[in-house]
């Protein structure tokens, strides 16, 4: 490598410039910098792995929470606006109604919080009312679950599962005195 030395004066001849040579140069090689581009791709790939890794899990959760608050926003509705209310839920979603003047159910459109939902992904949703499982009729136009405007409601378990996991499950239960319990469960 040729050394440049920029000088105004003369340099005398006893004077001598040291340059570096090409074994005292310091840098990273073309190999050093791919291994460690690698070795942080790897890492990246890793930790974004970590972060996603209860996604569906999540999901269901997330379901069944909301699921309880609505339930526990409607048991409180209903008494304070002395009406009864209802939860008609299939694999689809879930929408609430309320029994207007003329003993009709209607579902509640209107209102923001409980207006009908969709599951964000297909879910496998199995109702039990007494022991025995409800089959989803498309035809229905009554709800399942009646919350009536005495803070009672019909007792009942809610299984979420994923299609994906069947070992996957969120299960509501909820009893006369509208109190709720999420559990999850893994077989």
């Amino acid at each position: 490598m040729p050394c440049y030395f920029f000088h105004t004066q003369r340099v005398p001849k006893t004077q001598y410039v040291k340059c570096k040579t090409s074994s005292q140069l310091s840098g990273f090689t073309l190999i050093e910098l791919l291994v460690s581009l690698v070795i942080i791709g790897v890492i990246l790939s890793v930790a974004s792995l970590t972060f996603n890794r209860g996604g569906l899990e999540d999901e269901l959760q997330t379901e069944a929470e909301r699921l309880v608050a609505l339930l526990t926003l409607t048991s409180q509705e209903a008494v304070l606006q002395s009406a009864e209310q209802g939860l008609y839920v299939d694999d689809e979603g879930y929408r609430f109604y309320q029994l207007d003047e003329q003993n009709q159910w209607q579902i509640l459109v209107q209102d923001d919080l409980l207006r009908p939902r969709r599951f964000a992904s297909a879910l496998e949703v199995e109702l039990q009312i007494d022991g025995e499982t409800i089959k989803y009729d498309e035809k229905l136009t009554d709800p399942q679950i009646i919350i009536f405007s005495s803070g009672e409601i019909t007792p009942f378990t809610l299984q979420l599962r994923s299609p994906l996991n069947s070992r996957l499950t969120y299960r509501i239960q909820g009893d006369n005195f509208a109190h709720f319990i999420i559990s999850h469960e893994t077989w």
